[in-house]
């Protein structure tokens, strides 16, 4: 499971916790890395992070605007060992860790549950509800790779509105004269072929 930050609301500080056997540690140097759902660098490999002298490593990342899947590298300087985590960048909450924390009629405290436990309930809760629903009740990154049949028309997830209204492509990698549509019959339709 991934956790999750609310895109454009950053700065965001992204901290680690550098454990050996199972004692956070000081190991030194630690470097961060960060790539996009594309694999597009969003942070180079090798940047440098703050070292907290308590087996922490804190880094600032700026803002992103949009949705999207982040893997996150950090590397022990010197000795090539790292760790990666997911990292989600959602659209909106389904709900808000105080409203979790007032759900009930006796409100849930910080010394009840602190506010990891919180956070993790809160992305069991909306994993369970879009696993049982089959749908996503908040903005996701979701990448689907379609192959191209060599026509001008490629199909949409067998004609599914939801994702044939949601399709988006990047000029970039497409060349230009992207002038393709959505017709009602989930194709996607352009000039030129696939």
């Amino acid at each position: 499971m991934s956790s999750q930050i609310l895109a454009g609301a950053g700065p965001y500080t992204l901290t680690k916790t550098w454990e050996v056997d199972g004692t956070a540690t000081d190991v030194g140097a630690v470097t961060i890395g960060i790539v996009d759902g594309n694999g597009d660098t969003v942070v180079s490999s090798g940047t440098s992070t703050t070292n907290n002298a308590d087996g922490t490593y804190t880094y600032s990342l700026a803002d992103q605007a949009n949705v999207d899947q982040l893997t996150v590298t950090w590397t022990r300087s010197g000795t090539g060992a790292d760790l990666s985590e997911q990292l989600e960048l959602v659209g909106s909450w389904l709900f808000t860790e105080s409203q979790l924390r007032a759900h009930d009629d006796a409100a849930i405290t910080a010394s009840d549950y602190t506010d990891d436990q919180v956070a993790d309930t809160h992305l069991r809760v909306v994993d369970y509800l879009e696993h049982q629903t089959g749908q996503s009740f908040i903005r996701r990154y979701n990448r689907v790779v379609i192959p191209g049949s060599g026509r001008n028309t490629i199909n949409l997830a067998d004609g599914d509105p939801q994702l044939a209204s949601g399709f988006g492509f990047e000029p970039s990698r497409f060349g230009q004269g992207c002038d393709s549509g959505v017709v009602g019959d989930g194709q996607r339709h352009r000039g030129f072929v696939w």
